[in-house]
């Protein structure tokens, strides 16, 4: 089985102590940093916890929808927290939400099950596995079971649309890493073709199908966690639309920078605040954000099948940057395509397992192929 990681990836807020300024990744022996921000979220004063190169992703997704849900909480002005407390918090709000009134015979399953889920919220530093399967749905593992032991809805709206039946039936069963196994699988794979298209075409991992499923799912004010870019994002619905907080730390200082608006598929995005009005930051630093997030992420148990799907990201996020150029230059400005559509994935059904880390990494292009180097 190839497993693919993904992980460790002002006015509001006055007084802030020289602690604020420490590395988020810092280590002083086996302790972690990362630094916080305030922001004023439906008239409340709110943490959120922020990420810089290589910080674990899946945790901080999941510590940000309990925060701005108000499970959990972080002392006044704070402005840094260590990454023990972070996982101390999420098993002690997966303890608070143990079922009432279990009865007997489910009692010691349901043990089982969280003893399980607390062993894994541990790991979360180093990564967390999933696989999602372009029906909208991912294998239902102990990652799944953490989210539901916190009742986070894990999505993802990498989905294909019914009305291409002959790709639906193409994909039927088949989780990511086989679907990107017989991509390059020319000479021995009749279909490998049509699976490279498919994977070229839908390199964001958002499908405009996949992207209205999602628009639907979600209820007005409802939180969850986006499976996109192999990457854990932060999901909120308002109203009709569909935002991503912006946990890059790089933005700490930036008051009118909380929320990234998500209306279509090709990176057509832009800043807002924390009441979705929208930021003076112009679209260009939100591409600029993107990439350094891709030059923060890198594959362990490097293939082909890695390579090929990187490649795939990498173009993809060159040809939006190419796109908005082209536009700016020539004084067009983009607008809101309403007809765009999405979806969403629930955790459940899979085969195999997707992984991703954080970490340095070397490009080297050639032709449509990326290779990238782990350095340890």
């Amino acid at each position: 089985m190839n497993n693919f990681k993904v992980s460790p990836s002002t006015s509001l807020h006055e007084g802030r102590s020289d602690d604020l300024f420490v590395n988020s990744n810092e280590r002083t022996l086996d302790t972690t940093f990362y630094q916080v921000k305030w922001i004023n979220f439906h008239g409340i004063l709110y943490a959120i916890i922020t990420q810089n190169e290589n910080g674990p992703c899946p945790l901080l997704a999941i510590i940000n929808v309990l925060l701005l849900r108000g499970q959990i909480s972080l002392e006044n002005n704070v402005t840094r927290v260590s990454e023990q407390h972070l996982l101390e918090l999420v098993g002690d709000c997966i303890l608070k939400l143990k079922p009432k009134d279990l009865e007997e015979s489910n009692q010691r399953n349901y043990e089982q099950i969280i003893d399980d889920v607390l062993q894994l919220v541990q790991t979360l530093p180093k990564g967390l596995d999933v696989n999602p399967h372009f029906s909208g749905v991912f294998e239902y593992t102990p990652s799944c079971a953490l989210f539901d032991a916190l009742n986070i809805r894990l999505l993802h709206g990498w989905v294909v649309d019914p009305e291409q039946k002959q790709l639906v039936e193409l994909l039927d069963g088949l989780g990511y890493n086989q679907v990107a196994e017989r991509a390059i699988s020319i000479g021995c794979d009749n279909n490998a073709l049509l699976f490279q298209h498919f994977l070229e075409t839908t390199a964001s991992q958002l499908t405009v199908y996949g992207l209205s499923e999602l628009r639907n799912e979600l209820k007005d004010g409802e939180m969850a966690i986006l499976f996109r870019n192999n990457h854990f994002h932060t999901l909120y619905k308002n109203q009709v639309d569909l935002y991503v907080l912006v946990t890059d730390q790089g933005y700490l200082d930036e008051p009118y920078v909380v929320w990234e608006t998500l209306n279509c598929i090709d990176g057509n995005s832009s800043f807002v605040d924390a009441q979705f009005l929208c930021s003076n930051l112009s679209k260009h630093n939100v591409i600029q954000s993107e990439e350094s997030k891709r030059a923060e992420q890198v594959f362990f148990l490097p293939n082909l099948v890695q390579n090929y799907l990187l490649a795939l990201s990498i173009q993809e996020e060159e040809r939006v940057k190419e796109e908005f150029e082209i536009k700016r230059e020539g004084g067009q400005s983009y607008s809101d395509d309403g007809s765009q559509n999405s979806a969403f994935f629930e955790a459940r059904g899979c085969n195999e397992n997707i992984v991703m880390d954080g970490g340095n990494t070397r490009r080297n292009d050639y032709k449509r192929w990326v290779t990238y180097d782990v350095r340890e």
